[in-house]
C-alpha cells in the first residue's frame, strides 16, 4: 500500500511537470498565436491541478487540506474554462461561438467564488491510502455541469472541423479529439470519487492529453532533442526549487527558495527561447536549403532545355547562311554577269555581314555543345605554323578596314607538329585574333608561335596595341558573357568569343592568359598547348568531352 501511494504521488508531479513541458513548448513555438498561448494557459492551471491534488492527499492538517482543496478546484474550475477557449481558437470559432465562450468564463467566475464555501466542498477526510481527499457539497454538482457541457462541445467541434478537413490539418483535429478521451476520463473519475469509495486510479491518465495536443501542435519541436534537453533541465529546476518552497519550515527559507525560484523562472524562460530561436533558424536554413536545391534542379533543367534550343537554331540556321554565303561569293565571281562597283561594294557588305552571322552561330552551336556536355573533338597532328598563316590571312581583311596592320611573326624556331581538333583550335585563335581587331583603333596586331617546356608544348601569342586591361578585367576576362570595361569600343560583341576559346583550350589540356600593362597599353593574350594532348588517346576518333 505504501508503495501505491509513493505511486500516487510521483504520478502528479509528473502531470505537473509533463503539462508545464507541454504549454511551454507549444507557446514558444509561436508567441503570437492564440491557440498557442491558450494551450500554454491552460496547462499551467493543469499543472496547478495536480500540484493541488499532491498536496491535498500528502497534507499534514485538515487545514492545510482544506487549502490545498481550494486550489485543487480553483485549478479544476479555470482547466476546461481555458481549454474551451483553445479548442475554439484552434477552430478559428472564437468570433463564431463568443456567446457560448462568455458563458463557460461566468460560471467559472460563479464556481470560483462558491469554492472556498462548505457548498461546493463540505470537508476533508483522509480516506483509501490519501492523507486527505474532498468531500463534495450540495453544490458540487455544478462544477460537474461546467465540466461536462464544456468537454462534450469541444468534443463536437472537433469532431465536425475534423470531417471537414484534409491533411496534415485533419490530423491535428483527429489528435486534439483523441486527447478529450484522456481530458473526460481522468476527470469523470475525479468526480466520482469525490462522493463514491473508488480510488481515482484512471485519473493517471489525465496528463496525457497534454502530450497528445502538443504533439498535434508542434510535433516537430516536440522530438528535437535540443529543445526537449533544454526544458527538461529548465523544468527541472523550477520543480526542485518549487518542492523546496513548499517543505520550507522558515519564512526566511521561504523568502529565499521563493526569489531564487522566481529568477530561475525568468532566466529559464530566455533560455528556452533563446534555444528554440536557434532550431527555428536552423530549420528555416535547412528549409532555404532544399527550396535552393530544388530551384536549382528546375534551373538545370531550364538551362538543359535553353542549351537543346540554341543547338537546334543554330544548326537550322547555318544551312540557309550557308546557301547566302554561296550565292554572294558566285555574285562577287561575276557568275551571273558583271557587276558595278557599288553593288560589289554592297556585296562586301552583306558577305561580311553573313560571315560575321556565321561566326556567330558556329560559336552559340559550340557553347550549347559545351554546356549540354557533348563538344566533341577530331584529333588529328596539325602543322601550328600553317594554322596560323590560315587564321591571320582570313582575317586580314578585317584588319585592313580598321586600319591596322595584321603580321605573322615568323618563329627562330619552328614549332613542332601538336595532336589537337584543328577546326575548334582554330576557331580559338580566330577569336583571340577577331577580338584584338575589335579592341584596337590603330596599330599592330601580331601573332607568333614559339616551341616551350623544352619542345612539349607550343606557345602560341595575340599581342595588340589596343584599349589594354586593368586588374578587374583580366580576372573576369573568360567568363561566359562577360565583357571588358572598353567595350564601348565594340557594342556588338556578346562575350563568348573568349569563353569558347577559353574551354576548348582547356579540353585540350592547355593554358590560356591575358597580359597588359594598364589602360591604354595593349594586351597579349596565350595561349599553350602540349604537343601530346590528352585528347589524343585514341587519335583520328571522335573524343567526347563531359
Amino acid at each position: 500500500m505504501l508503495l501505491l501511494k509513493y505511486y500516487f504521488y510521483f504520478s502528479f508531479i509528473i502531470g505537473a511537470f509533463i503539462a508545464l513541458i507541454s504549454g511551454s513548448v507549444a507557446f514558444f513555438s509561436n508567441t503570437k498565436s492564440l491557440a498557442n498561448r491558450m494551450w500554454f494557459v491552460t496547462n499551467i492551471f493543469s499543472a496547478l491541478w495536480s500540484l493541488g491534488y499532491f498536496l491535498i492527499i500528502s497534507a499534514g492538517s485538515k487545514s492545510s487540506g482544506l487549502y490545498s482543496s481550494w486550489l485543487l478546484h480553483g485549478a479544476a474550475i479555470l482547466l476546461p474554462t481555458f481549454y474551451l477557449h483553445f479548442v475554439l481558437a484552434f477552430t478559428g470559432k472564437v468570433q463564431e461561438k463568443k456567446y457560448y465562450l462568455y458563458f463557460a468564463y461566468a460560471s467559472a467566475i460563479f464556481l470560483l467564488l462558491i469554492n472556498p464555501t462548505p457548498y461546493f466542498v463540505r470537508d476533508v477526510i483522509p480516506r483509501f491510502i490519501f492523507n486527505y481527499t474532498p468531500l463534495g457539497g450540495p453544490l458540487f454538482f455544478l462544477f460537474v455541469l461546467h465540466f461536462w457541457w464544456i468537454a462534450v462541445f469541444a468534443a463536437k467541434i472537433l469532431y465536425v472541423e475534423m470531417k471537414k478537413s484534409i491533411g496534415v490539418l485533419a490530423q491535428q483535429y483527429k489528435h486534439i479529439l483523441l486527447a478529450d478521451v484522456g481530458f473526460i476520463g481522468g476527470g469523470s473519475t475525479f468526480f466520482f470519487s469525490l462522493n463514491i469509495n473508488i480510488p481515482p486510479f484512471t485519473i493517471l491518465m489525465y496528463p496525457l492529453y497534454s502530450i497528445i495536443v502538443t504533439y498535434a501542435i508542434v510535433k516537430h519541436h516536440l522530438f528535437n532533442a535540443k529543445v526537449i534537453a533544454t526544458e527538461l533541465l529548465t523544468f527541472s529546476i523550477w520543480i526542485f526549487l518549487l518542492a523546496r518552497l513548499i517543505l520550507s519550515n522558515t519564512w526566511q527559507d521561504k523568502a529565499v527558495d521563493g526569489t531564487l525560484l522566481v529568477l530561475v523562472i525568468f532566466a529559464g524562460v530566455f533560455l528556452i527561447r533563446g534555444v528554440l530561436r536557434e532550431v527555428r533558424s536552423r530549420e528555416r536554413i535547412e528549409e532555404l536549403a532544399k527550396q535552393l536545391e530544388e530551384a536549382n534542379v528546375e534551373l538545370k533543367k531550364l538551362d538543359a532545355a535553353k542549351s537543346e534550343f540554341i543547338s537546334i537554331a543554330s544548326h537550322q540556321l547555318r544551312s540557309p547562311l550557308t546557301i547566302v554565303k554561296g550565292y554572294v561569293s558566285m555574285l562577287q565571281e561575276g557568275s551571273f554577269g558583271k557587276m558595278g562597283k557599288k553593288v560589289q561594294e554592297v556585296l562586301r557588305r552583306v558577305y561580311e555581314s553573313n560571315e560575321h552571322l556565321v561566326k556567330l552561330v558556329a560559336d552559340f552551336l559550340n557553347l550549347s555543345r559545351i554546356e549540354a556536355g557533348k563538344l566533341k573533338y577530331d584529333v588529328t597532328e596539325v602543322d601550328v605554323a600553317a594554322m596560323l598563316s590560315e587564321v591571320v590571312e582570313t582575317q586580314r581583311q578585317g584588319a585592313e578596314r580598321r586600319g591596322l596592320e595584321l603580321r605573322l611573326s615568323p618563329p627562330k624556331e619552328k614549332p613542332p607538329k601538336v595532336e589537337m581538333d584543328r577546326e575548334k583550335i582554330h576557331q580559338s585563335i580566330f577569336n583571340l585574333i577577331d577580338n584584338a581587331i575589335k579592341y584596337t583603333e590603330k596599330g599592330l596586331i601580331e601573332v607568333s608561335a614559339v616551341p616551350v617546356e623544352h619542345g612539349k608544348a607550343v606557345q602560341i601569342s595575340v599581342r595588340d596595341t589596343g584599349v589594354g586591361m586593368n586588374s578587374e578585367d583580366k580576372e573576369k576576362l573568360f567568363q561566359k558573357f562577360s565583357r571588358a570595361s572598353g567595350a564601348d569600343i565594340n557594342p556588338s560583341g556578346l562575350g563568348i568569343g573568349l569563353y569558347l576559346a577559353y574551354r576548348m583550350v582547356k579540353d585540350h589540356g592547355g593554358k590560356i592568359w591575358a597580359e597588359s600593362a594598364g589602360k591604354g597599353k595593349g594586351s597579349t593574350f596565350f595561349v599553350q598547348l602540349p604537343v601530346h594532348s590528352e585528347l589524343a588517346v585514341e587519335r583520328g576518333e571522335l573524343v567526347e568531352r563531359k
